[in-house]
């Protein structure tokens, strides 16, 4: 038994492999069409697992299932670092940094996490 043959009989144990039969085995069968078309199917989503109830059109939030808590979401551009000068990778941290900060509105009474 070479190399190839030990390979398939560990994938599947309950056949015999021979290399110069070329004929399918009576196990096997011809794929049926739901076969396909269940490889097409698309997984869940990941938002169906998010915690939201509902979106408001007028600030743009996300009420979350507690009823209270409200959510957004970003939309992010990526920006090309490579070969950049390092004053320029400053420059960029800071502007991004200062839009974090000045976006998010900081309360006492019920800061954002």
């Amino acid at each position: 038994m070479n190399v190839f043959q030990s390979l398939l009989s560990a994938f599947n144990p309950n056949k015999e492999h021979n290399k110069t039969s070329s004929v399918r085995s009576k196990d096997d069968h011809a794929v049926s069409q739901q076969e396909v078309a269940s490889l097409y199917q698309r997984p869940r989503s990941f938002t169906d697992f998010l915690p939201w109830m509902e979106y408001i059109d007028d600030s743009q939030c996300f009420v979350l299932e507690d009823g209270s808590s409200l959510g957004a979401f970003l939309e992010l551009t990526p920006i090309g670092t490579e070969a950049r000068e390092e004053s320029f990778l400053t420059n960029l941290r800071d502007c991004i940094q200062a839009t974090l900060t000045d976006s998010i509105p900081e309360h006492d009474s019920a800061p954002w996490v």
